[in-house]
């Protein structure tokens, strides 16, 4: 009997599987939810995990498989418009990188600038100086995602614009802006798509750091980062309550890294398999 082929691509399945075990429950919190995420309810604080209560309870009686699948979908969202404003900034600005001149010289020297800080520092910084809120942490997470989209779009572009294709299309009268975007942009989209599902492990690392620290969306918004800082005084008597977003964070993570090597691995033409 002859046995199944092995999927060519484990890590994209497997990757895909983990954030849908994540993020299906939190985008079911936008409609529903065993239990209101804030309601109050002291006589049943601190409850161990039953069919009622799948997580058990918080120290306030707040059910914590509620809270948790609302604070996922806060902090996805977040880390989401972060990645979409970085690459809405870093792509244009590495395309422009790839120009000749001293023009494209000096964007990259800013994009070298950025990487030179480290992610949860720079991010910190930014919410310091512009103050808390969730505008603040979009601005602050998407800022230091800025200069890795210009490096990947400048290297990306100066890959393409020396093809035979490009040529014919100066030849045939088409402008630099154009040719940009109408050429290059196309042929550089799969490594821009696996940099941003990279970036959004980065991403949820950064925003549960800054709501750990009290930098990121107020309460009584829930978050990951925040429902770790609340509940850490707690690790020996419930546990669970630290496991379970620690986990959530993990996963995130893991989902993302392995989406982003298994779309790397089935986008990327010279990683296929010679037959």
């Amino acid at each position: 009997m002859r046995r199944p082929a092995p999927p060519r691509h484990p890590s994209l399945w497997a990757g895909t599987l983990i954030l849908a075990l994540v993020l299906v429950p939190a985008a079911l919190s936008a409609v529903w939810t065993p239990f209101p995420p804030g309601a109050i309810d002291i006589a049943h604080r601190l409850l161990s995990p039953s069919l009622r209560h799948v997580l058990g309870t918080d120290p306030f009686g707040r059910d914590v498989a509620s809270r948790l699948m609302v604070a996922t979908l806060n902090s996805g969202l977040v880390c989401a418009a972060a990645i979409a404003l970085g690459g809405l900034v870093g792509i244009p600005l590495g395309l422009l990188g790839a120009a000749p001149g001293w023009g494209g010289a000096l964007v990259m020297r800013i994009a070298d600038l950025g990487l030179a800080f480290p992610p949860l520092l720079t991010a910190a910084m930014l919410v310091a100086a512009e103050g808390t809120g969730i505008a603040a942490e979009i601005v602050a997470i998407g800022a230091f995602n800025v200069p890795a989209f210009m490096r990947i779009a400048r290297g990306g572009a100066l890959s393409v614009l020396h093809r035979d294709f490009i040529a014919a299309a100066r030849v045939a009268g088409r402008g630099r802006v154009a040719i940009l975007l109408e050429h290059v942009l196309p042929n550089i989209g799969a490594i821009l798509l696996v940099q941003a599902t990279l970036a959004l492990a980065i991403a949820a690392l950064s925003e549960a750091g800054l709501s750990y620290l009290g930098l990121g969306m107020p309460p009584p918004l829930p978050s990951l980062g925040r429902i770790l800082a609340d509940d850490q005084a707690r690790i020996f008597d419930a546990p669970l309550l630290v496991i379970a977003p620690g986990a959530v964070v993990a996963l995130l993570v893991l989902g993302c890294n392995l989406l982003g090597d298994g779309l790397r691995d089935r986008l990327d033409p010279t990683l296929a398999p010679v037959r």
